[in-house]
């Protein structure tokens, strides 16, 4: 499909534009008999996450994505009340990481850019160890401002997830 990584990295920042999400998902987690639950009240963790939704029919958009990146998983969404059924591609954890090197090198073009500059600071804060808190402090205030924006607006953004 793709003639070599370059042309599949650009072709990725262009879906991301339109399909994308950059997340930072929040969960509530307690240890219990060896499995990690959610429980309300808990400690809690950050984590950032991506993901491409398409529709059913685009599945195999999708599983192309992720052979070429070499990571992530593709899952089914049933249909809902106002849509049909969707597949959807999720990249978590320190994958992310590698998903900054492709979009600073290749970057996103649209509004979604500022999600993807929040995203980016908050996923290298998560996992290059650092422990200036308030650099972090900054991450926060960005994801503050981002979900302001987009309740003003009506555009997606970032979204946690409880």
């Amino acid at each position: 499909m793709f003639r070599n990584k370059e042309h599949f990295y650009i072709w990725l920042s262009g879906i991301t534009d339109g399909e994308g999400c950059f997340m930072i998902e929040h969960r509530v987690t307690n240890w219990r008999r060896g499995k990690k639950i959610s429980l309300v009240g808990l400690p809690s963790e950050f984590y950032p996450s991506f993901i491409i939704g398409l529709r059913a029919d685009d599945k195999a958009v999708l599983e192309e994505i992720s052979q070429q990146l070499g990571f992530g998983y593709v899952y089914y969404k049933k249909p809902t009340l106002r849509g049909n059924a969707s597949f959807t591609l999720r990249v978590s954890g320190k994958h992310c990481l590698r998903l900054i090197e492709i979009f600073d090198k290749y970057p996103i073009m649209s509004k979604k850019r500022r999600d993807y500059q929040v995203w980016r600071s908050f996923t290298l804060a998560r996992y290059m160890d650092v422990k200036d808190y308030e650099f972090l402090s900054q991450c926060f205030r960005g994801i503050k401002e981002v979900r302001k924006y987009k309740n003003l607006n009506g555009s997606v953004g970032l979204k946690e997830q409880v």
